[in-house]
């Protein structure tokens, strides 16, 4: 089995795995995740492609290569595809641009706890989703407009106010744990 991440349901806040029986498989097969059940996940020595994210729903495609990869989720060719989402501004396409100005964004900022924030873009239709995926200790939405101008928004607050962008998981992961801890030393 390959497993290719956690989904949420932006209706029902129920996670599930999202995986695929064979990386040449075409279709992603969901498991649903039961609370107090056990879940053992073995990492293998291959890591394959992901896929994308297609427009405008922002469903994950299969990678058409299944691609290995050794840095990163995505092959060179998904990655380009995407590159909408995460390339800066001045580098887009026409096309590209008119992609972003489709669809409704939410602009956010996400705490992490010990003082770690973060500000961020989501499709409107992802914001449940794109919570649970962020594991953010608290998260406010403070703007809703198109992608670009979304974009734009988060670009201008990570600069004027120095909040980043990107967080790597594991640095969220420490601080929140940090942070837990501490909420724990406080009420005992």
């Amino acid at each position: 089995m390959q497993f290719l991440g956690i989904k949420w349901e932006n209706q029902l806040k129920n996670p599930w795995i999202t995986y695929k029986n064979n990386p040449k498989d075409s279709h992603e097969q969901y498991l649903p995740i039961t609370p107090g059940k056990k879940l053992t996940i073995i990492v293998g020595s291959e890591r394959y492609c992901i896929g994308i994210f297609a427009h405008p729903e922002y469903k994950r495609s299969s990678c058409t290569n299944n691609s290995l990869v050794y840095d990163n989720s995505q092959c060179s060719y998904c990655k380009s595809k995407n590159a909408t989402y995460f390339l800066p501004l001045n580098t887009l396409r026409y096309d590209q641009i008119d992609i972003l100005k489709e669809q409704p964004h939410l602009n956010y900022i996400n705490i992490f706890g010990s003082n770690l924030i973060k500000t961020g873009v989501a499709a409107k239709v992802r914001n449940i989703t794109r919570l649970l995926e962020q594991g953010a200790i608290a998260t406010i939405f403070f703007a809703e407009t198109d992608g670009f101008i979304s974009r734009q928004i988060e670009s201008h607050i990570s600069k004027t106010l120095n909040i980043k962008k990107l967080l790597l998981g594991i640095q969220r992961f420490d601080s929140s744990k940090y942070s837990l801890k501490k909420k724990k030393h406080i009420l005992n």
